[in-house]
């Protein structure tokens, strides 16, 4: 049984949620996984704000560019941010996740959000992504421990082929959590930079100090030299408690 997660933004209740026949599956046993993300609405909402929408000060009517959906998370935060006059992108590569955000949208009527079922790199391509039954939401491109196992082919597209489609005029946010293949997509997006107003990229160099991943995953550096080229003025949050969010980049053009 599907359950609306505006229905349960309301109610605040303790939820869990997993991936089950292309959908979105909330129960109140904590016996729906894999993958379980055991959190109240209220809980996804004060997270999303605090991980990719710090400091970016969005207003409504304004684009958000979604750049890892993941299983749709973030998006409910993102479309009340913009309101209906602004406007949701978001790109899932891998079919699963897509399926479930997909699933998200469509339950709760999200008109202001259009996604995409495409990776993205550098150049439109085919891309290898890793497909572990057990690690569904942070599946990856780039890093080698997860593609020694299950993968999958996916279609890869550039940000700035989009971009020249769109006809939008600019973006408010560029939000980008791709499990270590931000340079490539980056380097794919140089013309989409210079009309995109802030970024926050969630790099991936704690894997490899962490979890022993390898050096494929350390990619701050040159993200954050892409972004200063491109006239962002980078921000860092170093003390917060998160290592994925020590390592995240915040950008707002000069």
């Amino acid at each position: 049984m599907f359950v609306s997660f505006a229905h349960l933004l309301r109610t605040g209740r303790r939820v869990s949620v997993s991936a089950s026949e292309g959908g979105m599956l909330f129960s109140q046993d904590g016996k729906s996984v894999p993958p379980p993300i055991r959190f109240t609405p209220s809980e996804l909402d004060e997270m999303a704000r605090d991980y990719f929408l710090w400091g970016a000060e969005i207003s409504r009517g304004e684009v958000i560019v979604d750049a890892g959906v993941g299983m749709g998370t973030e998006l409910l935060t993102y479309t009340g941010v913009v309101g209906e006059a602004g406007l949701v992108i978001g790109f899932e590569a891998h079919p699963k996740s897509f399926a479930i955000a997909k699933k998200l949208v469509d339950l709760n009527e999200l008109a202001n959000v259009n996604l995409h079922q495409n990776a993205l790199w550098s150049s439109a391509c085919k891309i290898i992504l890793s497909d572990s039954p057990t690690s569904l939401g942070i599946n990856s491109a780039v890093d080698r421990r997860l593609l020694e196992e299950q993968t999958v082919d996916v279609d890869a597209v550039t940000l700035d082929s989009w971009f020249a489609g769109s006809k939008l005029a600019e973006i408010g946010l560029l939000k980008m959590n791709i499990e270590g293949a931000e340079i490539e997509a980056l380097k794919g997006a140089r013309r989409m930079l210079s009309y995109t107003n802030r970024v926050v990229v969630a790099c991936h160099d704690f894997v490899n100090r962490l979890e022993g991943g390898g050096s494929e995953m350390n990619t701050k550096g040159e993200v954050r030299s892409i972004l200063e080229d491109a006239g962002f003025r980078i921000k860092e949050r170093l003390s917060h408690k998160n290592p994925a969010i020590r390592d995240t980049l915040y950008g707002m053009k000069e």
